[in-house]
């Protein structure tokens, strides 16, 4: 079992992180019409929470006939096929959801805090940092509950300047004064 240290560091700045990433959801698929209808009204349930960040109101029977109609609001969607089962991974269009919204007396969640994330690991000869490019999984898994939170999420250059500003094993540590600087 891999045991990783990820450190997360809150900004109250201005930060612009896409919207979009909100509007885009990743469900099982399932055969069918009927099957890719219930799949489009389960993405739509999901792209509320996240744009809400209120899963009471996802859950609200007053978008029940929104969910019925859900593929009207999707923009694209595709099947992936993996080992795990067939997921329906669509894309909402932002602007006709927002509508749908304000049609329910609900409004897109602002002010979102955007989180920096450093992820540090084990390593032969102690923790190295886990860069997005070769730990892909660990990120997305990492990006995927942030979103699902409803909270954006951004990830270090981790250059020379971050990697000697910023050692692993403080990460692990999580070692106050070293992370603020970073």
């Amino acid at each position: 079992m891999l045991h990783l240290a990820f450190v997360l560091l809150m900004f109250a700045s201005g930060l612009v992180v896409a919207a979009a990433e909100f509007y885009r959801a990743e469900v099982p698929a399932a055969d069918g019409e009927a099957g890719r209808e219930r799949a489009l009204a389960a993405a739509l349930q999901v792209v509320v929470r996240q744009v809400t960040g209120d899963p009471e109101a996802a859950a609200s029977p007053q978008l029940a006939p929104e969910y019925d109609a859900a593929a009207r609001y999707a923009r694209t969607w595709r099947v992936i096929d993996s080992p795990d089962g067939s997921r329906l991974e669509v894309a909402f269009d932002q602007a006709a959801v927002d509508a749908m919204l304000a049609g329910h007396g609900l409004a897109p969640r602002t002010g979102r805090p955007s989180v920096l994330v450093w992820m540090a690991g084990p390593d032969e000869g102690g923790d190295r940092l886990l860069l997005p490019e070769t730990n892909a999984a660990a990120w997305n898994g990492i990006r995927a509950g942030a979103v699902r939170g409803g909270v954006s999420m951004l990830q270090p250059l981790v250059d020379l300047e971050d990697q000697s500003r910023l050692p692993p094993a403080e990460i692990s540590a999580r070692v106050p004064t070293t992370l603020r600087g970073a």
